[in-house]
């Protein structure tokens, strides 16, 4: 086992070559003219977050492979084409998104619509075959992306072809081995697949500070909550889910994000908010608490594999998921809560 010291110095070198992958791909997307760098860098992380979890011990043998990859790919084309009615409208037309009616798509809606094709195919899967499955996925995708229909048809028809289809697998998948491998494959596409396609919205709608700022706000309670932990932690409050995790390190992680909330708020880096400055403070804390319950909901799938880390890609730091658990619930509260915290 590596000494302490060793240990500290490699996950902070790790994070540090993270922080600088992240400032680079935000400087060339800032400097392209379509602003698609982004688009396509989601695309590249949630492809491989999806290969990752599929080889996640137990959880591989769900055997959804083909499904996985088709909510992702959907998810990704569903990522382009809100990014390109974004670049069409002027930026007061975007605030607040989430809850605007004149905002298509719904963030939410997108959610349903990456759901039930993920579920609809993984039944076809089940019930009919790979090629059936990969048949439907394919005419989809080629569907959304090219028809003349506007992105607000595409996605009121295809949560109803979706959900007809799943309707139509249901009797194949209601037997007793089924249907627990539906439910698991529904809930982790849920999980993972219409969170990060929220950084997208996020530059989209209010730049590339407020994207920082999500980011930051997000994961400076690892980092704090690690080395709170590491000095102070004594007692550890979910040994069943997470047994590194200490109070001290939870208490370091909140304190952290709610003061650096405060200060971007305060600085003018955050956009304009309701109350003035002093609501960074609770919108730091509001995303911290939800990054903190997107690591343990990670700790429990990775205990349920029965693995330690996600893999071994970053070392001492984990592997892709184990980066990204805190942005997966942390991005969606950020879509939920920010339209009744900025002006």
């Amino acid at each position: 086992m590596a000494p302490p010291l060793e240990k500290i110095l490699k996950r902070t070198a790790s994070g540090g070559s993270l922080v600088l992958g992240l400032s680079l791909l935000l400087v060339l997307n800032d400097r392209s003219e379509s602003g698609l760098v982004l688009c396509f860098s989601v695309a590249a992380v949630l492809m491989c977050a999806v290969f990752e979890l599929m080889r996640l011990g137990r959880v591989s043998e769900l055997k959804a492979g083909l499904a996985w990859y088709s909510g992702a790919a959907l998810s990704l084309l569903l990522l382009f084409s809100a990014r390109e009615e974004h670049m069409a409208r002027p930026l007061a037309e975007h605030l607040p998104l989430a809850l605007s009616a004149g905002h298509q798509p719904s963030l939410w809606f997108e959610a349903l619509c990456i759901l039930l094709f993920t579920l609809a195919v993984h039944g076809l899967q089940r019930s009919l075959g790979v090629l059936v499955a990969a048949a439907f996925a394919a005419a989809c995708i080629v569907w959304l992306a090219w028809q003349p229909l506007d992105l607000e048809a595409r996605l009121v028809l295809l949560p109803l072809v979706s959900g007809l289809v799943l309707l139509g697998t249901l009797p194949a998948l209601m037997s007793q081995r089924a249907l627990p491998a539906l439910c698991a494959v529904g809930l982790l596409a849920l999980w993972l697949l219409p969170a990060l396609p929220v950084l997208a919205w996020v530059h989209a709608a209010f730049g590339t500070a407020a994207l920082v700022s999500v980011l930051a706000l997000s994961k400076i309670g690892d980092t704090a909550g690690y080395y709170g932990g590491m000095s102070f932690g004594k007692r550890h409050p979910f040994p069943g889910l997470s047994p590194g995790k200490t109070e001290w390190g939870c208490v370091a992680s909140l304190v952290a994000a709610t003061l650096l909330g405060g200060v971007l708020a305060l600085t003018g880096v955050l956009p304009e908010l309701v109350w003035g400055w002093p609501t960074g403070f609770l919108l730091g804390a509001v995303l911290n608490l939800a990054a903190q319950a997107g690591d343990l909901f990670e700790s429990a799938i990775k205990r349920r594999a029965g693995v330690k880390d996600s893999s071994g890609v970053f070392g001492p730091s984990g592997g892709l998921l184990d980066q990204l658990d805190s942005l997966l619930f942390s991005l969606p509260m950020a879509a939920a809560t920010w339209p009744f915290l900025v002006v």
